[in-house]
């Protein structure tokens, strides 16, 4: 129903309203591979990260046997960074994709 008061006042208003969902929809369509490609590389490493935990408590007497705790420490440590840096990853891309609707909403409106 706004469309109808938007076009009695003013028609070149629609030019707006049909070209945000077009321009966000294919910004989302472009973005999809890479979002879902970085989201898996976390799960991936996520996976990881526990088999570790999982190995070490697994293993405990193994472990504790033979003193190598400082090694599992160190591993679980890599794991951990490993996992932070695709954590970090996830988080740009994310941030990236919310930030395009208001960015477009401005560029819509300052050419407006």
């Amino acid at each position: 129903f706004a469309l109808v008061f938007i076009l009695s006042e003013n028609r070149l208003a629609v030019i707006p309203l049909i070209a945000y969902p077009l321009v966000l929809g294919a910004f989302l369509v472009c973005r999809e591979r890479m979002t879902i490609r970085v989201f898996e590389h976390k799960a991936k490493q996520q996976n990881h990260m526990v088999q570790v935990v999982n190995d070490a408590v697994s293993n405990y007497r193994l472990i504790a046997d033979f003193f190598l705790r400082p090694n599992i420490v160190d591993n679980y440590g890599r794991a951990i960074d490993d996992y932070h840096k695709h954590e970090k990853e996830c988080a740009r891309v994310i941030t990236n994709s919310m930030y395009m609707a208001p960015w477009l909403t401005t560029l819509l409106v300052g050419a407006w």
